[in-house]
């Protein structure tokens, strides 16, 4: 993967390490009343992440989303830093703050709480976080994001019934949370709108990063009937995806593609392409239209998309399957 962004290093007061762009004088964020102002001028937009950009999926969809803006604004400079933990949150919010950053990302429900007590200290700087810091009283200049993946996980779904080798399937995933169990009720709909009659199993790692656990769960699952997994959050899919070669079972990988690490057995990954989502809170800022209220997108916008097949799926399942995301689209098969 291509680098864009240049490492530096800030605060003599922090242990650890930051990846930024050129740091110049610090610029304040204008209000909605300076949108013009903020258009002639480079907009500076800050990620911090809860994980590594190696982890092929959660953080590394993330940083890719983050090189995306890059290389499509030549308005932004951009910066970045990962496996930041909570109790790093605060000190590393406040730096960027007062870095002059004027879009400060955070990819991770742990940071929210940080977020609303430094957004608060700096009112002239915005921030926007994952989507679990939905139905909270956000400060003004907070707002949260979320990739909407309910119709693509029905999708997944879709393939699992057509494609399971048996009238099982099952997902992985790290830990219950909002998102990641919207994926799997869609997942299991979509299954279920192919198979009426077959069944489901879910199981969670209780980890983000414990490759082994995941691979021995998927295991599991697989001595248990499961014919098609969706591997949902972080690195644990590398774990999932390990037992779907060993096995030969069908596999769906989750934020990035993943097909080259089992050429054989991924099927597609479900993408968010993040930069999306970040290009749209820019370009609100920079026009003064930013809202502390959510930013979803999905399929529609081309937020969410599914990985090519590479030659894993024939050509009358992709027929099936898209006319199935053409039902969906045009609201013919309603999602929760």
């Amino acid at each position: 993967m291509k680098r864009v962004i240049t490492l530096a290093t800030f605060g003599i007061a922090l242990f650890f390490s930051f990846a930024a762009c050129d740091k110049s004088a610090p610029a304040n964020v204008p209000d909605s009343a300076k949108a013009v102002e903020s258009a002639k001028k480079t907009i500076k937009v800050a990620l911090i992440l809860p994980g590594s950009i190696s982890d092929a999926s959660w953080n590394a969809g993330a940083y890719n989303g983050l090189v995306w803006l890059k290389e499509h604004r030549d308005d932004v400079e951009t910066a970045y830093v990962e496996e930041i933990s909570n109790e790093k949150a605060e000190a590393t919010l406040t730096i960027y703050a007062k870095e002059g950053y004027d879009i400060i990302f955070a990819f991770g429900s742990e940071f929210t709480a940080n977020i609303i007590k430094v957004a608060q200290q700096y009112p002239n700087v915005y921030f926007a976080n994952t989507d679990q810091t939905r139905g909270l009283n956000l400060p003004a200049n907070v707002s949260t994001f979320a990739g909407d993946e309910r119709a693509a996980s029905f999708l997944v779904g879709a393939l699992a019934g057509y494609l399971s080798r048996t009238d099982v399937v099952g997902t992985v995933e790290g830990f219950e949370s909002p998102d990641l169990s919207s994926n799997t009720v869609h997942y299991f709909a979509g299954y279920k709108y192919v198979k009426p009659n077959g069944r489901t199993l879910n199981s969670y790692v209780g980890s983000w990063s414990d490759v082994e656990k995941a691979k021995q769960t998927a295991l599991a699952q697989i001595e248990a009937g499961v014919g098609f997994i969706y591997a949902s959050g972080d690195a644990i899919g590398l774990g999932i995806i390990e037992a779907s070669k060993e096995k030969s079972i069908p596999v769906v990988g989750y934020g990035t593609d993943l097909n080259e690490l089992a050429p054989k057995n991924i099927i597609t990954s479900v993408i968010w392409n993040v930069g999306i989502t970040f290009n749209a809170i820019v370009e609100d800022i920079k026009n003064g239209r930013f809202s502390n209220s959510i930013y979803y997108q999905g399929l529609e916008e081309g937020a969410i998309v599914l990985a090519d097949y590479h030659g894993t799926v024939d050509s009358q399942t992709a027929a099936k399957i898209e006319e199935i995301k053409q039902k969906l689209s045009k609201g013919e098969i309603p999602l929760n």
